[in-house]
């Protein structure tokens, strides 16, 4: 049930997706069906995969397998089947009673699990009480977390108390918290005071003020930003020292990555550690992604699961690519494959089947459930994707997801992302605790985070003065401030929030800036998505350079990557090399997948195919071969003549694509414009988006303009957008004055202020904020309406009318 002002919103089929601001409701029946409610709202769900999500008074009830109950202020919530989530803010009653329940409870929450994966999440005065395999006790103020079963998950911010006693458990206290592990992959994470032991393979100890870290087995990491002990004994170790660090790595590939005082620690193969101001970026399975911006926290679980957490969140996942998103005090729990939580302001976002999208932007909850949806939110925002080459897009405090191969986790504010299964990713940006438990767990925290990596494909990423470096394959180096980011191997990601540079190698990889960055795609279902001053730029299959300020990426090999943040140099000779420089970079490229990213004053040339010039300030960018990148930050001219051109200006940009794959982004009085198959025009002032073929997203920020026609298209736009699609999978989204309008399967409407969101085909969603109309009349249709919205859905019908004002078919 999701309302905004005073809605009623009815979804009856699978991936409806029902989004409301104020008082909303919101209701799904079948399988991916959304929930989402930011002040009022009641959302329910009550088959596999529902979402609900509730901000202020919302009432969340699912019935069946992935139901989601997400309240903000005093809301009910009630789940009863596997995978069910219960989320509350003020005074929420969560109750689950089967496997992968989850209640949370941000003021006086009582929260109770009695199955495998339940949550619990209290954030004033909760009791959490978990009893089987995977459940998860999330406490803010006086919590009292319990943990039994293995992977069990204890979040207390102040005065919490954690215990675990199985494989896998975490205990997370930020105040005066008391962590203990037993078992194997054990995490303790502290930030005032906190005493962190582990004794098994694998554990993590984080400190940040009063930090006692201490490990035992194989591959522990200890990093530390002041006052660091960093060492490392074996191959392919990295020794990262900010402050006076000093870094020790023992196992091949070790990662030591602290922000503040952070202490990071990975375990598995391919686990990356990413934080922006203070984030952890973890990246497990093939060209995985991990985006954060303010404090963002992405991960992935299975082929590419996306968790993200903008505040105080606490994310876990149980099953292969569960992903829990929480922007405020959130607690997010995945419990099947390739879920996604994403929560804006205090928001619970859970999946429970494969590839749900959370898609909340001011406090939303955004749900995708075909291919190729793209969920895009400005403020605070949750994009998921499902299959390959999804696109998630968030400016603010937004969070991507994705579920297949290439999926992107992109967090803005403080995320907390968390994996459970191998490549989990655990990440926390205010007090969050992240914890891995299988192979590849990732350990994120943004202020006092502790991020251990143990195997081959570590990440180490450093948000203050960091130094990331990789040597295995799918290794991705992160690094905000002056972070040094390199990659070796195929598929892997650099990512940079305030001067962050991000690369992508193989198929379907996802760049996703927030401040200054620019991302650009070139092969299939590539995504190019700027917020700020963002330049993203991918090369070959999937490849992504992305610098943020005064950035130089540049590629010697296919898909390498240079990633400096200050003054960093970052050279890189295989295949997958990442170069990122931040502050005054040359960076230049001369085979196949070479990116060349200038922010300051910078001259980026390339010659091959795939050739990158970015600029920031006064940068010329020109592109001649295949998958060429040109774009200028401040007064920048971008042009692409070939297939895979990307064209992205900040302040005064002009963009235009020609070919497939091509993405215009402009930022302040931006025009986007695509034309063939998965283009993406992104704006944001002024922004006029157009979208032509399959998967093409149009975003809107201020007056944009969106417009979808084929399958897969996006249309977002914030302020005055005008959103339509005409195709399967079209979504538009509406931010203040937005006109949203869906036509064929999975388009998606949203609209905020004055929105009118209208769905015809199968997965139609339909968001309005203020004044909506959100209809559906086919399966997965979404209805959403904020002020005075009137939802209404029709199950197993087909409209293909695309009207803008309230019908039913």
């Amino acid at each position: 049930m999701r309302d905004t002002a005073q809605e009623s919103q009815l979804r009856t089929t699978c991936a409806n997706t029902v989004r409301d601001t104020a008082q909303e409701a919101q209701l799904r029946a079948t399988c991916a069906n959304t929930m989402r409610d930011t002040a009022q709202e009641s959302q329910l769900r009550t088959t596999c995969a529902n979402t609900v999500r509730d901000t202020a008074l919302e009432a969340q009830l699912r019935a069946t397998c992935a139901n989601t109950v997400r309240d903000t202020a005093q809301e009910s919530q009630l789940r009863t089947t596997c995978a069910n989530t219960v989320r509350d803010t003020a005074s929420e009653v969560q109750l689950r009673t089967t496997c992968a329940n989850t209640v949370r409870d941000t003021a006086q929450e009582s929260q109770l699990r009695t199955t495998c994966a339940n949550t619990v999440r209290d954030t004033a005065s909760e009791v959490q009480l978990r009893t089987t395999c995977a459940n998860t006790m999330r406490d803010t103020a006086q919590e009292s977390q319990l943990r039994t079963t293995c992977a069990n998950t204890v979040r207390d911010t102040a005065l919490e108390a954690q215990l675990r006693t199985t494989c896998a458990n975490t205990v997370r206290d930020t105040a005066s918290e008391v962590q203990l592990r037993t078992t194997c992959a054990n995490t303790m994470r502290d930030t005032a005071q906190e005493s962190q032991l582990r004794t098994t393979c694998a554990n993590t100890v984080r400190d940040t003020a009063l930090e006692a870290q201490l490990r035992t087995t194989c591959a522990n990491t200890v990093r530390d930003t002041a006052q660091e002990a960093q060492l490392r004994a074996t191959c392919a170790n990295t020794m990262r020292d900010t402050a006076l660090e000093a870094q020790l790595r023992t196992t091949c590939a070790n990662t030591m990555r602290d922000t503040a005082q952070e202490s990071q620690l990975r375990t598995t193969c391919a686990n990356t550690v990413r934080d922006a101001a203070q984030e952890s970026q973890l990246r497990t399975t093939c060209a995985n992604t991990v985006r954060d911006a303010a404090q963002e926290s992405q991960l992935r679980t299975t082929c590419a699961n996306t968790v993200r957490d903008t505040a105080l969140e606490a994310q876990l996942r149980t099953t292969c690519a569960n992903t829990v998103r929480d922007t405020a005090q959130e607690s997010q729990l995945r419990t099947t494959c390739a879920n996604t939580v994403r929560d804006t302001a205090q928001e619970s976002q859970l999946r429970t089947t494969c590839a749900n999208t959370v898609r909340d932007t001011a406090q939303e909850s955004q749900l995708r459930t075909t291919c190729a949806n793209t969920v895009r939110d400005t403020a605070q925002e949750s994009q998921l994707r499902t299959t390959c080459a999804n696109t998630v897009r968030d400016t603010a405090q937004e969070s991507q997801l994705r579920t297949t191969c290439a999926n992107t986790v992109r967090d803005t504010a403080q995320e907390s992302q968390l994996r459970a299964t191998c490549a989990n990713t655990v990440r926390d940006t205010a007090l969050e605790s992240q914890l891995r438990t299988t192979c590849a767990n990732t350990v994120r925290d943004t202020a006092q985070e502790a991020q251990l990596r143990a195997t081959c494909a570590n990440t180490m990423r450093d948000t203050a003065q960091e130094s990331q470096l990789r040597t295995t394959c799918a290794n991705t180096v992160r690094d905000t401030a002056l972070e040094a980011q390199l990659r070796t191997t195929c598929a892997n990601t650099v990512r940079d929030t305030a001067q962050e540079s991000q690369l992508r190698a193989t198929c379907a990889n996802t760049v996703r800036d927030t401040a200054l960055e620019s991302q650009l795609r070139t092969t299939c279902a590539n995504t190019v998505r700027d917020t700020a001053q963002e330049s993203q730029l991918r090369t070959t299959c999937a490849n992504t350079v992305r610098d943020t300020a005064q950035e130089a990426q540049l590629r010697a090999t296919c898909a390498n990557t240079m990633r400096d943040t200050a003054q960093e140099s970052q050279l890189r000779t295989t295949c997958a090399n990442t170069v990122r420089d931040t502050a005054p970079e040359v960076q230049l490229r001369t085979t196949c997948a070479n990116t060349v990213r200038d922010t300051a004053l910078e001259a980026q040339l390339r010659t091959t195919c795939a050739n990158t010039v970015r600029d920031a300030a006064q940068e010329s960018q020109l592109r001649t071969t295949c998958a060429n990148t040109v774009r200028d930050t401040a007064s920048e001219v971008q042009l692409r003549t070939t297939c895979a051109n990307t064209m992205r200006d900040t302040a005064q940009e002009s963009q235009l694509r020609t070919t497939c794959a091509n993405t215009v982004r402009d930022t302040a009085p931006e025009v986007q414009l695509r034309t063939t198959c998965a283009n993406t025009v992104r704006d944001t002032a002024p922004e006029v988006q157009l979208r032509t073929t399959c998967a093409n997203t149009m975003r809107d920020t201020a007056p944009e303009v969106q417009l979808r026609t084929t399958c897969a298209n996006t249309v977002r736009d914030t302020a005055q957008e005008a959103q339509l699609r005409a195709t399967c999978a079209n979504t538009m989204r509406d931010t203040a004055q937005e006109s949203q309008l869906r036509t064929t399967c999975a388009n998606t409407m949203r609209d905020t202020a004055p929105e009118v969101q209208l769905r015809t085909t199968c997965a139609n969603t339909v968001r309005d904020t203020a004044q909506e109309s959100q209809l559906r009349t086919t399966c997965a249709n979404t209805v959403r309406d904020t002020a005075q919205e009137a939802q209404l859905l029709h199950r197993e019908r087909r409209c293909s009318r695309v009207t803008t004002e309230n019908h039913m078919c």
